[in-house]
C-alpha cells in the first residue's frame, strides 16, 4: 500500500490494515448499539439493521479498511492494537 509505504519513510508508525467491521467491534459499536436500542426502543429494529450494515462481513464490515498512521512515540490508536 503505497500511504502506508509513503507514512513509514516519512517516519511515522503505521498499523496493520484492519477491516471497518473489525475495528468498530474493537471500539464498542456493539455494546454503543445495544444502548442506543433499548433507550429507542420504537428504532431498535432500525439500529440493529444499520449495525449490521456496518460490522457484517457481507455487507461494509469487509469492504472497507482502515489504518491509522501515527506518531512512532504515541500508542497505537483505539481499535488497532
Amino acid at each position: 500500500m503505497s500511504v502506508a509505504r509513503a507514512a513509514e519513510a516519512s517516519g511515522a508508525a503505521v498499523s496493520p490494515i484492519v477491516t471497518q467491521g473489525e475495528w468498530l467491534k474493537r471500539v464498542g459499536i456493539e455494546a454503543r448499539a445495544q444502548t442506543l436500542a433499548r433507550s429507542n426502543a420504537n428504532r431498535a429494529d432500525q439500529i440493529e439493521s444499520a449495525l449490521d450494515r456496518l460490522i457484517a462481513a457481507n455487507e461494509m464490515g469487509e469492504l472497507f479498511k482502515l489504518i491509522a498512521i501515527h506518531s512512532p512515540e504515541w500508542p497505537m490508536p483505539a481499535g488497532f492494537a
